[in-house]
């Protein structure tokens, strides 16, 4: 691309651009309530999982300022110079490193807890983390090509396409892996019994969904980038790690209704069948045995808990297969 596309095909060049950020920062204000109710919801977390949390919540306002700078950069900045356009500013080209980085590590979190611990394959976690860690790899060697010729007709170079092509195959690869390994994992935990199946059912379907979008903007940038000579491959491109960011943030908040969900399925089982569990403040008094023994029902200023049968496959230790709904 040279300085002359820029000018004559603003609506899919720096248009398409402006529209991708507008709809990064909306995802950006998602990600700030999701990690607000994440540190609301779950204090007892592990000091890991809540760094985990804020690095992701912090690279992700980076994320925002960079592109947004972008965009001030080209409209505001360099306005009525045409040979500017054609280079690739600071700021993006600090995206390329902070996206990579950022995708690693939530498809890390994903592979090394939630693929590892559901399955109980070492094996599983290592298919699904190979493609992001090779993606992650040729991402760097982008960056590095953009820092030293930080012009736009770098991306229409033979090494470029099949590179950015490569990385895109691989995400996509990985985030498909990752969601048919913990719905896997999700089905082996089927109990049997109806409502908590119905929570299992539910966690799958929101998996694949997850994947699903994720693999689909992939794919959507991919086809865009190889068949147009316009910026709407940079939109997606600038969505997809919101849209990862999303998913993490999502996974972890979502323990919070399927805990409170088995608290009331199973509190009215243990009332029907003839179970007398007395509820105190820290305590616990139970009747006579029932098909759930070793569920504790605590009330905390929380509500009503049940520690073992909701422990989640990622708080628990390995082996450990009671129902859980924590992914």
């Amino acid at each position: 691309m040279d300085s002359t596309t820029f000018t004559t095909n603003l609506p899919l060049t720096f248009g398409v651009v402006e529209i991708g950020v507008a709809l990064a920062i909306f995802h950006s204000g998602m990600t700030m309530v999701q990690a607000g109710n994440y540190f609301r919801m779950f204090p007892g977390d592990s000091t890991l999982l809540k760094a985990l949390v804020v690095a992701i919540s912090g690279t992700d306002i980076l994320h925002t300022g960079l592109i947004v700078h972008a965009v001030y950069y080209y409209t505001i900045q360099t306005y009525g110079d045409p040979q500017a356009l054609s280079g690739i500013v600071w700021s993006l080209q600090a995206t390329i490193l902070l996206v990579g980085l950022s995708m690693l590590v939530v498809r890390t979190y994903f592979c090394a807890v939630r693929v590892y611990r559901l399955t109980s394959s070492a094996l599983a976690a290592i298919v699904c983390w190979v493609p992001a860690l090779v993606a992650a790899a040729i991402n760097l060697s982008v960056a590095i090509s953009v820092f030293i010729d930080p012009s736009w007709s770098i991306a229409r170079t033979y090494s470029f396409i099949w590179r950015l092509t490569a990385i895109v195959c691989l995400s996509a690869a990985t985030d498909v892996l990752v969601a048919c390994c913990i719905c896997y994992g999700l089905f082996k935990l089927r109990s049997g019994f109806s409502a908590s199946d119905q929570i299992v059912d539910k966690l799958i379907i929101c998996t694949v969904g997850s994947g699903l979008l994720t693999s689909v903007a992939s794919v959507i940038q991919a086809v865009t980038y190889l068949t147009m000579d316009n910026f709407l491959f940079l939109a997606f491109y600038i969505l997809i790690a919101k849209l990862v960011n999303n998913s993490l943030l999502a996974s972890l908040n979502e323990r919070k209704y399927s805990r409170q969900t088995m608290t009331v399925t199973r509190a009215a089982r243990m009332s029907g069948d003839g179970s007398s569990t007395a509820v105190t403040r820290g305590s616990t008094k139970r009747g006579h045995a029932s098909p759930y023994n070793g569920t504790v029902m605590t009330e905390t200023d929380n509500g009503l808990e049940m520690k073992s049968a909701l422990s989640s496959p990622i708080d628990a230790p390995m082996g450990h297969h009671e129902l859980a709904f924590a992914v």
